[in-house]
């Protein structure tokens, strides 16, 4: 009786404790992998931001784990109108900074913002509200749903960022299979989408380099006898994809000595969208493999707290915020290994950058609140 009273406290206070383990062990590697792949330029500046990001996604955490249900409801509206200003302020005024030819991000003084990172727990209480309405939606309920989903990805596409609004249409989409829709509405949705993408692809120089680097990462289809400075260009264009082939295999099953490999000197932007690669080089397959086991782990625990969730609503963000920070970590792995054509994504709670440490944050708060809820009254029912 005493180990199960332990235990209820233990739900009360973290929600879940499995979740929080394995977001510890996620931003622990994190830790390790920032330092091993910037020590080498940057001494420890690099690991001091990943240190304040963490501080600050734990102050976000703990925040919207306590935060009551009913607000996450009102909170809906004004996430999304702020996410839109955001977004418009980033490409239309002086705040906005102009990196490689995108406007992706804010500069706030004190640190730089990306706005569509926060569409993340954004949209997704969007579409969780609108999906658990407890009537049939009207013609007005379908085309707010829609305004508040196409424009802010509309706007993240305008930064010249494809990545994340796939990975966000992807699980917006989840939200709506696990909320009950009919297949006559999905898939012409999915068809639909899908069209979208790769018209976005086929009309953006830029993208369609992206392709062909990955379907010719060694330049090898260049017929012998061309242009050697264009043979150099194509180099150049998949040097990112052949060192991150590079530190996989030099990684081989158990990994190299920690900090003696070479793909911090040689992996392009190794400490956030390739840091897959170095956590390979770094500890192996087998280290890979246990990265993808804790994402999967996290993915079926937030399930599970979905499927005992006190509200279809809560249900729903649950479930939602766990297909999010899984498919994030998935489109990763499968980018680092070749499977699929760069994106510029992250690897959650394991890669650089603030604004992303503080988008996952929220949304494992969105767990951790749910399980704590479910929990509350489950324990209630069994003192009666």
């Amino acid at each position: 009786m005493r180990s199960l009273e332990i235990q209820r406290n233990e739900r009360i206070l973290w929600g879940d404790p499995m979740v929080v383990m394995v977001a510890i062990a996620l931003a622990g590697l994190g830790l390790i992998n920032v330092y091993a792949s910037t020590g080498v330029h940057a001494g420890s500046a690099f690991l001091s931001r990943q240190a304040t990001g963490l501080a600050l996604g734990l102050v976000v955490t703990l925040i919207v784990t306590r935060l009551p249900l009913v607000w996450m409801e009102r909170l809906v509206w004004v996430g999304v109108v702020a996410l839109c200003i955001l977004l418009l302020l980033t490409l239309l005024s002086p705040l906005g900074v102009m990196k490689n030819g995108a406007r992706r991000s804010m500069n706030l003084g004190a640190f730089f913002l990306m706005p569509a990172e926060l569409a993340k727990p954004a949209l997704l209480l969007w579409t969780a509200y609108f999906f658990s309405l407890p009537r049939s939606w009207t013609r007005q309920d379908a085309l707010t749903f829609a305004a508040g989903v196409i424009l802010p990805l509309g706007l993240i596409v305008g930064t010249k960022d494809l990545g994340t609004p796939v990975v966000l249409a992807a699980g917006l989409f989840t939200v709506w299979f696990l909320s009950g829709a009919p297949w006559r509405y999905m898939v012409p949705t999915l068809g639909v989408g899908a069209g979208i993408v790769w018209v976005l692809i086929a009309t953006a120089g830029h993208r369609l380099r992206y392709v062909r680097a990955w379907m010719d990462p060694y330049c090898s289809a260049r017929p012998a006898g061309g242009d050697p400075v264009v043979h150099r260009a194509c180099l150049d264009e998949t040097n990112a994809l052949r060192q991150s082939y590079q530190a996989i295999a030099d990684g081989g099953l158990f990994g190299t000595p920690l900090g003696g490999g070479q793909g911090p000197l040689h992996v392009m932007e190794g400490h956030n969208d390739f840091i897959g690669a170095l956590v390979a080089e770094q500890f192996g397959l087998l280290g890979l493999i246990g990265v993808a086991v804790l994402f999967t782990i996290l993915l079926i625990r937030g399930l599970r707290i979905a499927a005992r969730a006190p509200s279809r609503f809560a249900g729903l963000v649950v479930s939602g915020a766990a297909s999010l920070i899984f498919i994030q970590a998935a489109v990763h792995l499968a980018v680092v290994s070749g499977t699929i054509p760069p994106k510029g994504l992250t690897l959650p709670l394991v890669s650089a950058g603030n604004s992303s440490m503080l988008a996952t944050a929220c949304l494992i708060g969105f767990i951790l609140n749910i399980a704590r809820h479910q929990t509350e009254s489950v324990t209630g029912e069994e003192s009666r």
